[in-house]
Formats: structure tokens, sequence, C-alpha cells
């Protein structure tokens, strides 16, 4: 029971790297926005970032490499792949990362003609804006346009060299990798185009799979497999808008974009025998990415103090919104429920102050407050609850579910069920409240559409963009 902090990318990407909701780390919209139809349109809101807008994720929020590096641990951090929480002043290593190496924002924002080996197409139209698609290295563009039949081998190289470097130099190391994979468009090299029977969303996954194992090749090269803490997740659920290219959420209803279960609840799975996780164990508890914050920065704190003896124990002075589940892992979830006590808050895709929160879960009962259909769930959804013309409605009575019984959302809970649910709802909306304090202004298209924002590898040239390439 995973779920992301939000049911779309930047919003639920801030949150991993923060451990704060994205109402609470700016990545939200203004009030009165609704969804654009177009992504260079103003006066609207995009639900994420899109090249050629300004702004970013704030840049007095603290992420996690940052929060290393200000408490003085002696390690390294990376990021390496899709960022999407903003570029120029707003990149990884104006964030806390030491190093960073990938393509920054959505590749749907790319040119893109060329997905697979063998010169075969993409699956979508690509280029909205035509955002001129450049891999960074840290700050200095080194590819444009990318060169997507090669670049997950790319990352993967340059992961591999991170991780390799930081254990040669005898540093603990923290690497968040951010594949692109199977987010529209897929795409895939040699090694795994038209190799499964899943079409192109399984050759994209395949060599997501592909590159994973890689890595962990070189963890065990590296002497340091079983003692790393491998954490693997989504930052939403499947876009069931791109059918068949889209994944599948299953018997959750809905996907991307919504806060029913389909958009938010994702896989979790985490590796760390030297932490005391046993293989093949199943954890049934309720955990947010937004707990990986405070876990892997509460792991590293005995390294810290150990190096520091004068440092402060709390690595982070901002509210957060995760917990810390360290105690979990090192029992592979033997210790009983974990600090969140399955009380969970869902946010919507175009999150605005003006409306707030969506739903709450409370134990296995989960209450919606408000609910919207989503573009990203399909527009020919045979749930039409789950379809863009479900507009935003508020039911009253409220909608309430048991999600150990019904984790499709299917049949709404009756009589006394349904108002204990709601009661429980209702208090634990009022103590999140209580607490919450909204980012002073949305990042999301905070500000009108300009070319000029584009990164280009060559400043200045012409014709623009054409002349970006490399």
């Amino acid at each position: 029971q995973f779920y992301s902090a939000s049911p779309v990318c930047s919003p639920s990407r801030a949150a991993v790297v923060t451990g704060r909701l994205p109402a609470r780390n700016g990545v939200y919209c203004k009030n009165n926005t609704e969804p654009c139809t177009d992504p260079t349109q103003s006066d609207c809101c995009n639900g994420v970032f899109v090249p050629g807008f300004p702004g970013g994720l704030p840049k007095s929020e603290v992420t996690f490499s940052r929060a290393l590096k200000d408490n003085k641990w002696n390690g390294v951090t990376g990021l390496i792949g899709k960022w999407h929480l903003g570029m120029d002043e707003y990149m990884p290593t104006k964030h806390g990362f030491d190093y960073y190496y990938g393509v920054p924002h959505g590749l749907g924002a790319c040119p893109c003609s060329y997905c697979f080996a063998g010169d075969q197409t993409c699956s979508i139209k690509c280029s909205p804006t035509f955002a001129p698609c450049p891999v960074f290295e840290n700050e200095k563009i080194v590819q444009q346009p990318a060169n997507l039949l090669t670049l997950a081998s790319q990352y993967v190289g340059k992961a591999n060299e991170f991780m390799s470097n930081a254990v040669n130099n005898g540093q603990p190391f923290l690497l968040h990798y951010c594949s692109h994979h199977t987010h529209s468009p897929q795409f895939a090299g040699v090694d795994t185009t038209n190799k499964t029977r899943r079409g192109r969303f399984g050759d994209s996954l395949a060599e997501f799979d592909h590159s994973v194992g890689e890595m962990i090749a070189m963890l065990k090269k590296l002497d340091v497999l079983d003692n790393t803490l491998i954490w693997m997740s989504s930052d939403n659920g499947p876009s069931l808008r791109n059918e068949i290219r889209g994944g599948n959420a299953g018997l959750l209803r809905c996907g991307k974009g919504t806060t029913y279960e389909g958009g938010m609840r994702v896989p979790g799975i985490i590796r760390w025998p030297a932490g005391g996780i046993e293989s093949g164990s199943i954890c049934r508890e309720v955990v947010s990415t937004l707990d990986i914050f405070p876990t892997i920065l509460n792991i590293a704190n005995d390294d810290i103090n150990k190096n520091n003896k004068n440092m402060p124990s709390t690595l982070s002075s901002a509210i957060l919104d995760g917990f810390d589940i360290s105690t979990m892992l090192h029992s592979s979830c033997n210790s009983g429920p974990g600090f969140r006590n399955g009380k969970l808050i869902y946010y919507p895709q175009f999150a605005r102050k003006d409306r707030g929160l969506f739903a709450v879960r409370s134990g296995s009962t989960k209450v919606h407050f408000h609910t919207r259909g989503s573009l990203q769930s399909g527009p020919q959804n045979p749930d039409i609850t789950c379809r863009p013309t479900a507009n935003f409605s508020t039911p009253n009575p409220p909608l309430s579910y048991d999600l150990d019984l019904d984790p499709s959302e299917w049949y709404e809970l009756t009589g006394e069920a349904a108002e204990g649910a709601i009661e429980k709802g209702k208090d634990d909306m009022k103590k999140h409240l209580e607490r919450m304090n909204w980012y002073p202004y949305p990042m999301l298209n905070n500000g009108s559409f300009n070319p000029a924002l584009w990164p280009c590898a060559k400043p200045g040239c012409t014709p623009f963009p054409s002349c970006c390439v490399t």
C-alpha cells in the first residue's frame, strides 16, 4: 500500500526530494485556474513544469541532498535522468546535488522523431512546444537533441561511473535515478526493441528493467550491493489516455491525474539486506514517497553524528509531511503499524488553495470530499468517473470506501459505516489543516510562455531553435 504524494510528475517529484506536500513546497496552481488545453497557454495551469515557462522548485526548499550537505554528511549526491522541477536557476545542482546528468524535463516536449531501434518512429506525436531536448551534464548541455536510442545506456554509464567513483574514494553516496521509462513517448534501444510480447510499452519497460539490472551488477562488482538501500517507486499511476501504451492500474480505480487509488497507489519495492530487510518479505502498511526524505536522512544521521560530534541530530527544521520508517525497514515490517498509522492526504493534480485537499485515508477507510476526472485517465475510459468530462464536484455526503474490502472504490459505504468513516475523515482533515501552511505563491505557470527560455547548446544562434543541435 505504497503511495505517491501527487497523481502527476512535477508535484510528486517535488514531494520526494523535500518530504513535503506540493501545496507546502510551492508546486501547485493559482486559484481559479483550470487545466490548459495547450501547453503554451497562460492564465491556466499545466499541472507540471513546461519548458518555456519560468519557475521551478523554490530555492528556499531544502532537498534531501541539500540537507545532507548542510549537515556535513561525508558523502556525494547525484541525480540521473528526469528532474522536471525547473531549469536555469532551478537545476539539480542549484538544489544541492553534486552531480547531474539527464534531460531535465519530460520527453514529450522533445522533437523525438525516432524512439526505437531500426529508425522506428515514436508512438505519439511529441514536441507540443518543441523544446530542443537537451542532455545536461551538471549545467552544461552535452547533447541536443537527446538520442533516445542510446539515452538509457548513457544514463546507466553515468550512474555506474558516479557510484564507482564514490566507492573508490571511500565515500557513501546517494543516487536519485529518475528514468523516463515508461512515460510517453516510450523508447528503447537495440537490446530491447521488438523483444517483448507487450509491444512498445513492454520493450520500454524491458529496457528500464535491464538498466536497473546493470546498476545492481555494478553495486555487486563494487562489493556494496547488500549494504546499499535501493528504493524503487513511481511518481504516479498509469496514463490511461494512452491505452495499451499507458500501463494498467489493475483493479484500482482510474489512473494518472486522479485522486482515486489508480492515480496515486504505486509500486513500492525496497532492497536492503544489511539494513534488516528479508528477501521476499511483504509489508502491507501505508507508506508514501513523502517518507523517503526523513527515512534516508535518519539513516545517514548516524554517520553524520559519528563524523561531526557537535552537529545537531535533526537534519531539517522545515515541517515535513513524511515519516521516518527506518525502524520498519530494519525489521522487515514486523514492528507493527508505522508512524503514519494508515493516514494519508490526497491533493489533486491541479492543486489549488481555494479547493484544498480532495480525499483523506484513515486506516482502511477513504473519504472523498471532492472528485475530478482527468485527461490522463482517458477520454474514452469505460468508467465515466475517470474521464476529463467528470468535472470538479463536491459530493454531499462525501464518498466513503473501505479499501481493505474494496480497493477498487466501487461500493460506497452506507449507514453507520459511512457515518463513522466520514466523521473520522473530517477529523483527520481538520488536524491536517491546523498544521498546513501553503507556500506563499504557486510556482506552476508562474509567468508567460517564452521560447527564449528553451535551453540551447549554442546560445544566440539562428535559426532558433533548430540551430541548437550539437
